[in-house]
């Protein structure tokens, strides 16, 4: 890896007080025997915007957030805790994955530089960059225990889902023949311990399609992918992967995005009550999760009002 700054880059992790007046908790309740879940909002103190992207077996939680315009990482710890992560010299940074060695990977831009550069934050506080090799554009979506980051990058203008392993890449995006049509774009969004990852992949005929990798070691056979749909939506897409195979998305129906749950081949829509519809991405969208960890908790974001978003952190019952 190269190095981006060295361990004294702690001193740009401020601590931010505890909002417990922004935690709101509120309940949801089971359907078809799936688990109830209490939701609790996630919201840094003063942000226009929280978005939560992962959370690991410690229950640590990583996101970003938006503050006098400009967007900031943060981490916060179970007991409510929030913390600033900024690449030093960035304009730009997101926490978008953390995983069970507490390594922290996002995404990272610099005044006048118009690529969007991915780092890899260690337990020490030093920074390397994990770029994808010639992307214009590397966002890590996912990683795992043994150190393992699945990636949406932007190469050759095309946006793909990589993996990085071991410090190799690896293009692991469902080939066209798999896809029945040329897939016009894909990402990488989740792996988990046992090497399984969860992403999407869109074609022209069908749109966005969730995919399965079961093992990173077979990516190069069409048998080990696995595509999945939520019913009758007009897109999906898998975003996050638990040791136990539990799934976390999204979809689009009625022109509108939910969030889901997908266990044992059962989806259930995972909506935080009370969500509105802000356009997010060009979609509107009530709730996305993002991550599930291996206790069932999910965290995401959900639609709060007017154009605001909200972090949310989903506990199993």
């Amino acid at each position: 890896m190269i190095p981006i700054f060295t361990r004294a880059a702690v001193a740009a992790v401020a601590l931010i007080l505890c909002p417990s007046a922004n935690q709101a908790m509120f309940g949801a309740s089971a359907t078809d025997g799936q688990p109830t879940y209490t939701f609790m909002t996630l919201s840094v103190p003063a942000a226009v915007n929280t978005d939560a992207w992962d959370i690991n077996n410690d229950g640590v939680i990583v996101g970003h957030f938006i503050s006098d315009g400009v967007t900031h990482g943060f981490v916060r710890i179970p007991d409510g805790t929030y913390y600033t992560i900024d690449v030093p010299g960035a304009v730009f940074t997101q926490a978008t994955t953390i995983n069970e060695r507490n390594e922290i990977a996002g995404t990272y831009r610099f005044a006048n530089d118009p690529l969007l550069h991915a780092y890899l934050r260690d337990i020490d506080g030093n920074f390397f960059n994990i770029d994808v090799p010639d992307a214009t554009s590397s966002l890590p979506r996912g990683s795992n225990k043994h150190g393992e980051v699945v990636f949406e990058a932007v190469v050759a203008g095309h946006t793909t889902a990589y993996l990085r392993s071991n410090g190799g890449y690896l293009n692991i995006e469902p080939s066209d023949a798999f896809a029945t049509a040329a897939v016009t774009f894909s990402y990488a969004s989740g792996i988990n311990k046992h090497g399984t990852v969860v992403g999407r992949y869109d074609t022209s005929g069908t749109g966005a399609r969730s995919f399965l990798l079961d093992g990173i070691s077979q990516s190069h056979s069409d048998d080990a992918y696995t595509t999945l749909h939520f019913p009758n939506a007009a897109s999906s897409a898998a975003l996050g992967i638990n040791k136990k195979g539990v799934i976390v998305g999204g979809y689009t129906k009625d022109g509108v995005r939910h969030g889901y749950v997908l266990v044992d081949e059962q989806y259930t829509t995972l909506d935080v009550p009370g969500c509105s519809s802000p356009i997010v991405a060009g979609a509107m969208t009530c709730t996305t999760p993002r991550k599930i960890n291996d206790a069932g908790q999910i965290v995401g974001f959900y639609g709060a009002g007017g154009n605001i978003v909200r972090g949310f952190l989903a506990t199993p019952q």
